[in-house]
């Protein structure tokens, strides 16, 4: 937790006989990333095999799709282990012996497919014609008639009467039917019309009926006799699929891993006789790799490990407790943490709830979520990304439920806990109009703005603090303890900073409005007071004195006027920037108030319409309002709080200390659905 999982660089040795078992191990354990070897004396593996491997897989799949065969729940079949030579060789022979039966029959009922497809058209165009009384005989041109047939879409019939009328000054006739969702037309005409008639049908395009048989009752007895030709090739073509699906199906995985092997093998350096194989691997698990290797090579290769080094890119694998592992999502979102960076996912799942919470409490609302996630988690199992976020919804729902009992809230309502919590006689009390009073455990946010507000640039002190906390952290561990100084002094500021926030804007943010109102900014006697206030001393002098003075030293490697002023400069500048990205950062965390206001505000002008007298004497208008309005803030409001949430954290949070330079651990495996090596028992 709070690092990643610790890494080991592999380098293996191995002679080319026992590749192939090393290959399977590797596999098998799915432990290892594969990296590029990249060293001159050391040659590339040779690509030749792939397309051997891919032309196979295609010769497979078409005859999976030919016999339709689908993806099925089989029990796993064992093989003998080989080498990919005898595995392609066995399975090229298969391959072929299915062939035989398989593609004379495929290519036959292709034919009659062909065929029935042609037929079907002339059975349609005789149907039409005969349907309006027209002999197909009568197509075409004579000694002195051009005839033609086809079909035309219902808007355009008005228009193509006008212009054959006009194109053959009116020497036509014109036989129209509705068919289906089109009409029927023939046009018969002089035959020194027919280029002009031609060129008005391509223009309106005519869909002309062009039957290559001329026998109705011919053409369905060969449909006929198609049908009952297809069938039978159908039903030996489905014999084949049912006697050969298992074959099929374990030929096309055991193609495809060995075809996925030799991918990774591209990666891989290679001598006269021996493969050299580089990974990462975690760190757990390299005795047991070792072991496996060296007992599948019987011996005959040279495994080396060595730990990271400052300037490799090492692969990512996080490591969290189940609890928090669905905000690795989120994580994931804006990037994986580079491998010395401290994960934030364990923060970010008690942050990330706790500030939807406070933005979205409320008691109805958050078990709707939180029932939401539960449905999502039950339902979705399987699928991860929506288990993840099920589970971060029901988080969510229960922080929201929390705050919801604290701001006396349901759907909305708070006159229900409030009443309640009089009787009891705790909470808080508030005067409303009307001299009504409401009761909350902690606060009510559309009755306590202000107060709202200072909590909520609270909790960004807080939220924030903890990131320029973990960004000292990073760059101890990756620079050393040199930059202490500055990375402290940075917290320092801003604990300055804030405390001038609250002083001047008069906001209550717990302890620094303390603070503030012991050392006013404001009404000092004198510049030389303001000028001197412990706040500005000690929150601003002092701190920005010592980042600079940090800047100094290790900027100063060799004393120079101009350097001097260059790196004061940069100095200056940077601090600015800083001073201006946290103050603006600080007041966005006033978000969480406005938006809790909000909430409250969308939940009182529902219910306050549904008080509206005319609607109110009618209960089931009342009830769908209500009910209504409260599905629309739970949408939409909910939707924005979760959003504002995340850009709290990826905005505000992350860019405090967080890279997202990762790269993700992503081993070498081989999934086995329809087989297993016969020394694997299950």
């Amino acid at each position: 937790m709070f690092k990643p999982v610790q890494m080991r660089k592999i380098r293996v040795l191995v002679l080319d006989h026992y590749l192939d078992r090393v290959m399977k191990v590797l596999g098998r354990l799915r432990s290892v990333q594969i990296t590029r070897i990249m060293e001159e004396d050391i040659e590339p593996i040779s690509r030749e095999k792939i397309s051997d491997y891919s032309h196979i897989l295609n010769r497979i799949s078409h005859l999976i799709d030919v016999l339709k065969i689908r993806d099925k729940e089989i029990k796993k079949v064992p093989i003998d282990e080989k080498s990919s030579e005898e595995y392609m060789s066995d399975i090229e022979n298969m391959v072929i012996e299915i062939e035989k039966e398989v593609i004379p029959i495929s290519e036959k009922l292709k034919r009659i497919v062909e065929e029935k497809n042609i037929l079907k058209d002339d059975e349609l165009a005789l149907n039409c014609l005969d349907r309006i009384g027209v002999d197909v005989k009568w197509l075409g041109t004579s000694d002195f008639l051009y005839t033609t047939a086809g079909f035309l879409d219902l808007d355009k019939i008005e228009e193509l009467e006008s212009l054959i009328w006009e194109k053959t000054e009116e020497k036509c006739l014109i036989l129209k039917k509705l068919f289906q969702d089109r009409f029927s037309v023939v046009i018969v005409t002089l035959k020194e019309y027919q280029n002009d008639v031609e060129g008005v049908l391509k223009g309106l395009n005519f869909d002309i009926l062009e039957p290559r048989e001329k026998n109705l009752r011919e053409v369905r007895e060969r449909l006929k006799l198609i049908k009952e030709t297809e069938e039978g090739l159908q039903r030996d073509l489905n014999k084949i699929g049912d006697e050969r699906f298992k074959d099929l199906l374990v030929a096309r995985e055991i193609v495809q891993i060995e075809k996925n092997t030799q991918e990774i093998m591209l990666n891989f350096g290679k001598t006269d006789r021996i493969y050299v194989i580089e990974g990462w691997i975690p760190t757990k698990d390299v005795d047991d790799l070792v072991e496996e290797i060296e007992n599948a090579s019987k011996g005959y290769v040279v495994i080396r490990i060595y730990k990271p080094k400052p300037d490799e890119n090492v692969p990512v694998l996080l490591q969290n407790p189940k609890i928090f592992k669905p905000f690795e999502s989120i994580t994931n979102m804006f990037g994986l943490p580079s491998y010395t960076e401290i994960d934030p996912t364990p923060i970010m799942a008690v942050t990330f709830p706790l500030i939807f919470g406070l933005m979205f409490g409320d008691v109805g609302h958050g078990f709707v979520l939180a029932l939401a996630g539960l449905g999502l988690i039950t339902l979705k199992k399987g699928n991860k990304s929506l288990w993840n976020f099920g589970m971060i919804l029901l988080y969510c729902g229960i922080l929201a439920m929390i705050f919801g009992f604290l701001y006396a809230s349901v759907f909305g309502n708070e006159k229900i806990l409030s009443n309640l919590y009089e009787s009891w006689g705790i909470g808080r009390t508030y005067t409303i109009a009307g001299g009504e009073t409401l009761r909350a455990l902690w606060r009510i946010p559309s009755h306590d703005i202000e107060y709202m507000i200072g909590i909520a640039l609270f909790v960004g002190v807080l939220h924030m603090g903890v990131g320029l906390i973990v960004n000292a952290v990073n760059n101890v561990h990756e620079k050393g303890f040199g930059t202490i100084v500055h990375s402290l002094s940075k917290i320092w500021f801003f604990c300055g900073e804030v405390t001038i926030i609250a002083s001047l804007f008069k906001f209550k943010i717990p302890f620094f409005q303390d603070i503030a109102r012991m050392y006013p900014l404001i009404g000092a006697a004198t510049l030389t007071e303001t000028i001197l206030n412990p706040i500005l001393l000690f929150g601003i002098y002092i701190p920005v004195g010592l980042m600079l003075m940090s800047e100094l030293i290790h900027g100063l490697q060799q004393f120079s006027i101009k350097k001097l002023f260059g790196l004061l400069g940069e100095g200056l500048f940077e601090i600015f920037e800083t001073f201006s990205m946290l103050l603006s950062n600080t007041i966005s965390y006033s978000r969480i108030a406005i938006l809790a206001v909000i909430h409250a505000m969308m939940c009182l002008a529902i219910y306050e319409i549904a008080g509206i007298e005319a609607i109110s004497d009618i209960f089931i208008l009342s009830i769908l309002i209500i009910a209504g309005g409260n599905i629309l803030v739970l949408v939409l409001e909910g939707l924005i709080v979760f959003i504002h949430t995340i850009r709290l954290h990826f905005y505000e949070w992350f860019t405090k200390f967080y890279s997202s330079g990762g790269i993700e651990y992503t081993p070498f495996r081989i999934e086995r659905k329809y087989t297993q090596l016969s020394d694997q028992g299950e």
